[in-house]
């Protein structure tokens, strides 16, 4: 992340877009998304999601149960 702010050029005129391609003209109806998502990558997304979700939680959970028998002893 660092090395690319630091390829950034900060210098350019507002007038100049940095990008290949104008944003101004573009029209939201022109943009197809549905190539980009379908209903297979969603549904990877997801997966993926829940089964951090769920790594997240047992962690946590191991954390509070080894905390709770650490202060009985």
């Amino acid at each position: 992340l660092v090395y690319t702010f630091t390829k950034v050029d900060w210098a350019s005129t507002s007038g100049v877009s940095p990008l290949p391609f104008d944003l101004s003209k573009l029209k939201p109806e022109q943009l197809n998304f549905s190539k980009l998502m379908s209903s297979t990558w969603i549904n990877v997304i997801l997966m993926v999601n829940v089964v951090l979700g769920l790594m997240l939680l047992d962690n946590y959970l191991r954390r509070k149960k080894r905390s709770s028998v650490h202060n009985t002893v």
